[in-house]
């Protein structure tokens, strides 16, 4: 089912939503996960894909946010880990 803007939803045989978002990437039609419902909002994927849209406006290849995004997220987690242990003692 189609949304706006290149976001779309799948819905799987059992009853799984996931958003996607479609983009033209080197002349080729790509799809991108964005995550599952109710773990990540329409609101939130249709924030997520606009997002997706400035970067492909920008040059990037919008399957590398998700990478980025992991990375980032990784890494704050284990500086705020490791603050709050040495906070701690």
């Amino acid at each position: 089912m189609a949304d706006a803007n290149g976001l779309s939803v799948r819905i799987s045989p059992k009853g799984v939503l996931n958003f996607q978002y479609r983009f033209l990437w080197a002349g080729k039609y790509q799809r991108v996960s964005i995550g599952q419902y109710p773990s990540v909002s329409l609101k939130d994927a249709r924030n997520i894909a606009d997002e997706l849209k400035v970067l492909i406006f920008s040059g990037a290849d919008p399957r590398s946010y998700f990478t980025k995004s992991s990375s980032s997220r990784a890494i704050s987690g284990c500086i705020r880990h490791s603050s709050s242990v040495s906070s701690s003692r």
